[in-house]
């Protein structure tokens, strides 16, 4: 249960940062562990959906002394038993709030739909996660995909399936009053029709006053039609969550993407758009900060990379915490319509504000990287803490998956690093 660190020092743009890499020592080929990751303080969660033959798992992790250290491993115990060798996608998303965990998994099986998918709440208790109940919808259908984003504020589980209504998509909220949680009335885009394939709730973030919904539409389309994608705000209003507007930057362009991935912290949200083109190149991809500072969401900032190709695909993961902004760019040609373009090693850009304007301050690439190796396909960050997830091969295991932490050299002390916020 232990993971292999592996410590070296990465030089950066402007600074020396320490990482770690961490394995799972149970870790197989297709586990994808470093698909999502969360860190809170010393804490972090792992998951490793697994896509093929298995269910996923969720590692919970410890920083101890400046090491991270698995001290758990969190599965599913799903009310209706699965066929043998059924993976429910476990950890395909994850949200914290306090010390309750919302845990994704979108191909739940149902005997009568197949996988339809829900989600997952785990409780703290002690130094233990222990799982409180399974959240289902009551109208989920075959490949709905409840799950495959989550967002927990409180008392309040936020479970998006952007499949249902034949790609519409819906989320799903549920409300815990004591120890068990009952579903509410489920949210929809103002303007979503059935069919539409805006894939409403493909990404959720919430501070518990903002919601933020992510409708990015598909990424391919055997038609060539494709949704220009948006994000949603909510706002809670004495516990009804209403929606407020409509998100879109001021280059909206069919099949960007727009809304794959989000952030908030305060009143600005960061969002992805990772196949939005950038001159001439496909799907190099692009980051969209907005500010509500006087009240309406308003576009600030496009954060792109002057080195950027083709099918970059910055923006496939966002991370925001005051004035820095982390964009992960996991190179993959997604056009199936186009020649493949060379694999490279995947990035994580770290772009800060606090000398007013936006600026690239560091490149974060694995010691180790590959080409293809999909570093920079989930990101993190908490105080000087940066996480990034990776979905390359470990000692021949394709797609085992990595995880990379970062923290600033001036951390480090005799004993290690403090790597806390």
């Amino acid at each position: 249960m232990q993971p292999a660190p592996d410590n070296a020092l990465a030089e950066n743009l402007d600074a020396t940062w320490l990482e770690q890499k961490v394995v799972s020592a149970d870790g197989q080929a297709d586990d994808l562990f470093g698909f999502r990751v969360l860190v809170s303080g010393d804490t972090a969660f792992i998951s490793a959906p697994a896509p093929i033959y298995r269910p996923g798992k969720v590692y919970v992790m410890k920083n101890v002394a400046g090491v991270w250290t698995a001290t758990q491993e969190l599965t599913a115990t799903p009310s209706i038993a699965p066929p043998p060798n059924w993976s429910d996608f476990f950890g395909w998303s994850l949200s914290l709030s306090g010390d309750t965990l919302l845990v994704g998994a979108p191909e739940v099986f149902n005997p009568m739909f197949g996988p339809v998918g829900g989600a997952y709440v785990f409780v703290r208790a002690g130094d233990t996660w222990v799982q409180q109940q399974e959240l289902l919808a009551a109208d989920s259908g075959n490949f709905d995909w409840v799950g495959s984003a989550v967002a927990l504020t409180g008392d309040t589980a936020f479970v998006g399936a952007p499949n249902h209504d034949a790609n519409k998509g819906t989320v799903y909220v549920f409300t815990r009053s004591g120890t068990a949680w009952s579903e509410g009335t489920a949210l929809v885009a103002s303007d979503g029709t059935s069919g539409d394939a805006h894939q409403f709730g493909g990404a959720i973030k919430c501070d518990g006053t903002t919601l933020m919904i992510g409708a990015p539409g598909a990424d391919y389309s055997s038609t060539g039609i494709y949704a220009p994608g948006e994000a949603y705000a909510f706002e809670n209003d004495g516990g009804v969550w209403t929606e407020t507007q409509i998100l879109r930057p001021d280059d909206s362009a069919d099949g960007d993407q727009f809304g794959y991935s989000l952030s908030i912290a305060g009143t600005k949200v960061l969002i992805g758009a990772p196949a939005a083109n950038i001159g001439a190149n496909l799907h190099q991809g692009a980051a969209y900060l907005f500010d509500a500072t006087i009240g309406t969401w308003t576009q600030t900032t496009k954060l792109t990379v002057d080195s950027g190709e083709a099918y970059d695909q910055l923006g496939q993961s966002v991370a925001l915490a005051d004035s820095t902004a982390l964009v992960g760019m996991w190179s993959h040609n997604d056009d199936f319509n186009s020649p493949p373009a060379p694999p490279k090693p995947g990035s994580a850009y770290l772009f800060d504000a606090s000398q007013g304007n936006w600026t690239l301050s560091n490149q974060f690439t694995a010691s180790d990287a590959s080409d293809g190796d999909s570093f920079g396909w989930d990101v993190a960050i908490d105080g000087s803490t940066i996480a990034v997830g990776s979905q390359g091969s470990v000692d021949g295991n394709e797609f085992q998956g990595a995880v990379y932490f970062y923290v600033p050299d001036d951390t480090i002390f005799a004993d290690g690093f403090d790597g806390a916020p």
